[in-house]
């Protein structure tokens, strides 16, 4: 394929949709998520623009203004239950609230006293319902 196709389809994608290469708004970031949904449920195939998107998604994520006071927050955590906590108070919620990501409220409660650990498909719910990154709940402590 010559270099004049390859900047014509390039530019065809990014007209068409221009949050690919660059999210400048959480309008951009909600389609961007939305496609990586999407993308995501064929990985092999999609897994070269999954990893462009992601890298976008991830820069928008590290620098939105509405998301710097929580992840500034989320940076200092150590645990589950931290980042748990910081989720219920940045959204003011009880733990009734979380139980449809996270089971009955003695689920939601065990969470919170660091009893247990969240479980792969807790991550995703939880991650879905407030639109960030599950690597929050992989960090290293």
């Amino acid at each position: 394929m010559d270099s004049a196709t390859i900047k014509a389809k390039a530019n065809a994608l990014f007209a068409e949709a221009p949050f690919v290469s660059r999210i400048g708004n959480s309008n951009d970031h909600q389609q961007a998520l939305s496609l990586m949904d999407e993308l995501i449920k064929d990985y092999e195939t999609n897994r070269l623009l999954i990893e462009v998107l992601a890298a976008f998604i991830e820069r928008w994520e590290e620098r939105a203004p509405g998301l710097a006071d929580f992840n500034a927050r989320v940076a200092i955590l150590d645990g589950d239950e931290a980042v748990l906590r910081v989720l219920m108070d940045q959204y003011q919620l009880k733990p009734s609230d979380l139980e449809p990501e996270l089971g009955a409220r003695g689920s939601v409660s065990g969470l919170l006293a660091g009893r247990y650990k969240l479980t792969c498909a807790q991550i995703e719910a939880l991650s879905d319902r407030f639109g960030f990154n599950p690597e929050v709940f992989f960090r290293k402590v």
